[in-house]
């Protein structure tokens, strides 16, 4: 996700570079607490649900899903 971010702040053009640095950086700070949220309970839920050896094939589905296999 923060690849992501970053990504679309290079491809922000003009602009992003009419910001003072600052208020470049607040706006970093803000896609990255919104990715925090958004990331919270679904890592959350994950996290639990990989102690139960029955949700492996679910775990490992979103692993492939979101490319974070290890492989």
């Amino acid at each position: 996700m923060e690849a992501i971010v970053k990504a679309e702040l290079a491809r922000s053009g003009s602009w992003l570079q009419n910001l003072t640095d600052e208020e470049q950086k607040d706006i970093e700070i803000l896609a990255g607490s919104i990715i925090n949220k958004i990331l919270h309970d679904p890592i959350t839920g994950l996290k639990e649900e990989s102690q139960d050896q029955s949700a492996l094939p679910y775990i490992a589905a979103v692993r492939r899903l979101f490319g974070l296999d290890n492989t």
